[in-house]
C-alpha cells in the first residue's frame, strides 16, 4: 500500500513540474525578449546621445518596456504562486 502511495506522489510531483514548465516557460521566454530589447534600446539611447540627437521619444519606450517587463514578471511571480497553490491543495 505503501508503494502505491509512493507512486500516485510521485506522479502528481511530475504533472505538478510538466504543469509548471508548460505555463511558465513561454513567459520565461517573453521576459528574456524583453531584458534583451532593453539592453538594445539602452544602447540605442546612448549612441542617440552620442550624436547629438534628443533621446526624448526612446527613454519614453524604454520606460514603457521596462513597465512591461515587470508586469510580466509580476504575473510570472502570481501564475507561479497559483499553481504551487493548487498543489498544495
Amino acid at each position: 500500500m505503501k508503494d502505491i502511495r509512493q507512486r500516485e506522489a510521485e506522479r502528481q510531483r511530475l504533472y505538478r513540474e510538466v504543469r509548471i514548465e508548460c505555463e511558465i516557460a513561454p513567459l520565461d521566454h517573453r521576459i528574456a525578449r524583453l531584458r534583451a530589447e532593453i539592453r538594445e534600446r539602452i544602447h540605442h539611447l546612448r549612441s542617440l546621445r552620442d550624436k547629438g540627437f534628443p533621446d526624448a521619444d526612446s527613454q519614453l519606450v524604454l520606460r514603457l518596456v521596462c513597465r512591461t517587463l515587470s508586469v510580466d514578471r509580476e504575473y510570472r511571480q502570481t501564475l507561479l504562486r497559483t499553481i504551487l497553490r493548487s498543489r498544495l491543495a
